[in-house]
Order: structure tokens, then C-alpha cells, then sequence
């Protein structure tokens, strides 16, 4: 987070050699606390070596940053596990564009955990952008933002758990621009983990609004 409003904070996961996800965040008022999250498949090739995985952040000018709650979490792909990624676009429609498509046959019926990444920014920061996945054919989360300054980008970040069968299936990361502004999204990344492959697995969600 920002302990600043004035200057951006950057953030990155690295494997000591590739930027594999970038982030430039600024809080809107002080204090605030601004979350970034995101996957990145990683392949070790036919000769493994050893690798470390670190989150960096640094700050603009000088400015405090904090960085809170870090984690990094590994999970080794099994057979039925999907992965697509891809380099985004930019849009200044407010009707949803596609940004990305996993497209498989799952072979069954079987629940998969989805999850959806991406990096995203929006010109002028006063205006809103949307993110929302479309699996199966069924609109699902949507995430409006707004930004503190032109050149942030921020991360969103969906996970549902949902059940599939067979044929062709696709997952789409879907985004849109509002009020005349231009909408980027970048680094877009989409997993389907098959949840037998996991010895246990625990899942709850709720769509009702809340508010307090």
C-alpha cells in the first residue's frame, strides 16, 4: 500500500531473471490498502535447477511504501489441468470485448476451480473499467474499478468453482471501458484446475450483495 497519495508504488513477481506479473498501484486517500494478485504458469524444462520466487515492490520518488501480506503459492499442474495466456488489447467500448479463451473438452463430467488474472489500467483514472468471466456461456463475477492515475495498473483477480461436461467448454476474460475513456488490460492469464486431481478440495461462494 501507499502510505502516500502522491506517488505510485510498483510491485512485481520475479524469478530472478523474468518480470512474470507487474503491478503500479496507488492508494486513493492515505492508508489505503491496495491488494494485487495474479498466476503465472512456470515451466521447469527437461533439466530442472533450483528457482526462488520473490514479490518486490518499490516506490516513486522516495515516497513510503509498505507491502503487507505477501504469499507465493506453487502448484504443480496435473493431467485434465488447463492453462491459456495472453497480451490483452485495449478497448474504449462500454460493451464487453474478449481479452482471452480457454477452450477445452473436459472428457467427463468434472468440477474444475477457474481462475482469471489479469493487469489492467484505464485513461483518464477518473473513469470505470469492467472485467467479468463468461464460462460455458454464462456470465459470471464482474469487477468495476476506477484508478487513482493514468498509469497505474492494477490486478483483478476471479476464482469460481464450477462443474463441466463434455464438448467444448470455454472460458472467456471479457473487459469494457465507460464514460468515453480507453480501457488496457495486459498480461491476461486463465487456469482451470480439475479439482479430483486435489486429494481434498473445499469451496463456498455467495452472490448475494451485502452491505454494512
Amino acid at each position: 500500500r501507499d502510505v502516500n497519495v502522491l506517488a505510485d508504488g510498483q510491485a512485481r513477481f520475479y524469478d530472478g531473471t523474468t518480470e512474470l506479473s507487474t503491478w503500479n498501484i496507488e492508494g486513493k486517500v492515505a492508508g489505503d490498502l491496495v491488494g494485487v494478485a495474479g498466476i503465472k504458469r512456470w515451466q521447469t524444462g527437461s533439466s530442472p535447477s533450483s528457482t526462488t520466487f520473490s514479490l518486490q515492490y518499490s516506490s516513486e520518488g522516495g515516497i513510503t511504501t509498505d507491502a503487507n501480506y505477501a504469499n507465493v503459492v506453487g502448484i504443480q499442474l496435473e493431467t485434465g489441468d488447463q492453462y491459456a495466456e495472453g497480451s490483452g488489447g485495449t478497448t474504449t467500448s462500454d460493451t464487453y470485448q474478449t481479452a482471452l479463451t480457454l477452450s477445452f473438452d473436459p472428457g467427463g463430467t468434472a468440477d474444475y476451480l477457474v481462475i482469471l488474472t489479469a493487469e489492467v489500467g484505464i485513461v483518464p483514472a477518473s473513469s470505470s473499467l469492467g472485467v467479468k468471466a463468461t464460462i460455458d456461456g454464462v456470465d459470471t463475477d464482474e469487477i468495476r474499478r476506477t484508478l487513482k492515475d493514468s498509469s497505474n495498473y492494477t490486478s483483478v483477480f476471479i476464482a469460481k468453482k464450477v462443474s463441466l461436461t463434455s464438448g467444448t467448454r470455454d472460458i472467456v476474460l471479457k473487459f469494457r471501458a465507460a464514460d468515453a475513456s480507453t480501457t488496457t488490460i495486459r498480461a491476461c492469464r486463465i487456469a482451470a484446475l480439475k479439482l479430483g486431481n486435489f486429494d481434498a478440495s473445499y469451496y463456498a461462494d455467495s452472490d448475494t450483495d451485502a452491505s454494512t
